[in-house]
């Protein structure tokens, strides 16, 4: 799986500049994955193998630039990114049997190859420390992601969104840190996307339409303060607004939920 970067800075860092050093970035990959034992071979009817696989194959490439700005007190991050996929190796259901599929030469199988599929777009980083104990960062990606050719038994995936990839999707994090203590408040927000029913396997529903699971925004909180070398007392609050939400359809996350205790650190030097 070979890969390839090049960095290159373009204006080099100058002190007291409001603009300061640009990078360069761009890297260019390809990539071979084997079917897995169960997904060639396996008897189960449930997920039947198919011994007939061809290996996954993808090429990437990504181009980007970093600025930063106010003596590296912030900087920006845009990069672009293309991701071409071939014989993606998918798990898939007859839509009126709910059992395996049946392929060209008459076997039976629930794995097949999905010919061709693309997921490109664009990603913005942005990170700034305007005071020496505080560090705050966000991101925000755009991901247009297609099937651009499905095999025969998949004809209803062509031109759809690949499964669990959305178009929208944002991070943040602002941390306060000195000596001694540290608060960390970061969120996430995921778009909807394509998802799979998770007793069937099915990727659409009795009217022919793709399952969808929704977005969603949330808010965590996290704190430590360090009572001694060796020991520090910690505490996390994860979903803050106590969202009602699914990671993956039909597996329901945890509401608003606390964590606390010590962390004790052995050894190291005095």
């Amino acid at each position: 799986n070979p890969k390839i970067a090049v960095n290159l800075v373009a204006r080099a860092h100058k002190a007291g500049a409001a603009l300061g050093a640009t990078r360069l970035k761009s890297s260019f990959g390809t990539g071979i994955k084997e079917p897995s034992l169960i997904e060639a071979f396996s008897p189960n009817i449930f997920f039947l193998g198919n011994p007939g696989l061809d290996p996954e194959r993808a090429i990437s490439f990504d181009a980007g630039v970093i600025q930063e700005m106010f003596d590296r007190r912030a900087s920006v991050e845009l990069t672009y990114f293309d991701n071409r996929f071939r014989d993606q190796i998918i798990f898939t259901l007859d839509p009126e049997t709910f059992g395996p599929v049946r392929l060209p030469d008459g076997r039976l199988t629930n794995f097949i190859n999905l010919e061709r599929a693309s997921a490109r777009g664009m990603e913005l980083i942005v990170a700034a420390r305007p005071l020496l104990k505080l560090r705050v960062t966000g991101s925000y990606t755009f991901l247009r992601s297609r099937v651009d050719r499905a095999a025969a038994q998949l004809n209803s995936e062509q031109g759809l969104s690949l499964v669990r990839r959305p178009r929208h999707a944002g991070t943040f994090e602002i941390i306060w840190a000195d000596q001694r203590f540290d608060i960390t408040v970061d969120g996430s927000i995921l778009g909807k996307r394509r998802d799979i029913e998770p007793v069937s396997g099915s990727r659409f529903d009795l009217s022919g339409m793709p399952f969808i699971n929704d977005g969603y925004a949330k808010v965590n909180a996290a704190g430590s303060y360090r009572l001694s070398r060796q020991v520090a007392a910690f505490a996390r609050v994860e979903n803050l607004a106590n969202q009602d939400y699914e990671e993956i359809l039909g597996f329901p996350a945890l509401r608003l939920n606390f964590s606390a205790g010590l962390r004790v650190s052995l050894g190291g030097g005095r």
